[in-house]
């Protein structure tokens, strides 16, 4: 009795810690998993059909003002490729993962002032839906010169195809292969200069809500429905 009571008490402990977010994940998992049974015939039912995903409270993303998303910049200028990715979501609102990070030198279109936005196997985005995104100038310019310090460089005798790539071979890291994640130099560059942790790249978009920017079209190349009515106006 005392053992069940005390498992009890961490039960109880452990639901305050865990977020409705975390467990509406959980539940999603674990019913992907109770489907696949049932198609291979293993179980006859889901469980988590009779179990109500609970509902998070909304989320009040951040925006960040003119200054401090200069002051991430600078934050963020030691490394090339952290300070080019910052600035790419800020300007375009692209996903993290799913989009930025995949960029290829085929999806930028310099001369147009175009990049493309792809899903494909292998870098399916959340919408599963390709799009061009078009790049401001500040964005268009970091990009060329980003373009041409590692476009044409060589790792190990070959290119790489992507604009967000390790530079050196390391540990934990080879030269030329993409980059998965810059969450951690990302999350300690906002501690320099003291500004607003929580950016968001999907809720963004504050380089297209300059003057003149509709936010339908902002909704639209940010591919998420997020950004509407979020947006600044400058």
């Amino acid at each position: 009795m005392a053992a069940h009571s005390a498992a009890g008490k961490d039960d109880s402990e452990a639901s305050k810690i865990v977020s409705a977010h975390t467990v509406a994940r959980d539940r999603r998992v674990l019913s992907l998993l109770f489907s696949y049974g049932i198609a291979k015939d293993r179980i006859e039912h889901n469980p988590c059909d009779h179990v109500k995903a609970p509902k998070g409270y909304p989320r009040s993303p951040p925006i960040l003002t003119d200054d401090q998303l200069e002051a991430l910049l600078k934050a963020c200028a030691s490394s090339t490729m952290l300070r080019l990715y910052v600035l790419l979501l800020a300007e375009t609102g692209a996903r993290a993962y799913s989009e930025a990070l995949q960029l290829r030198w085929e999806d930028v279109d310099l001369s147009g002032g175009f990049m493309r936005i792809q899903s494909a196997p292998g870098r399916r985005t959340k919408t599963g839906r390709s799009r061009s995104v078009p790049m401001t100038m500040r964005l268009r310019a970091a990009l060329g010169d980003h373009a041409a310090r590692f476009r044409m460089a060589l790792y190990d005798g070959e290119l790489s195809p992507f604009v967000f790539h390790h530079e050196i071979t390391r540990r934990i890291a080879i030269a030329g292969p993409r980059i998965t994640s810059l969450r951690d130099s990302f999350m300690s560059a906002p501690k320099r200069p003291r500004c607003r942790k929580g950016f968001d790249s999907t809720t963004y978009g504050t380089g297209a809500s300059r003057p003149g920017w509709q936010p339908a079209i902002t909704q639209c190349t940010c591919g998420t429905r997020l950004v509407t009515r979020r947006l600044p106006r400058r």
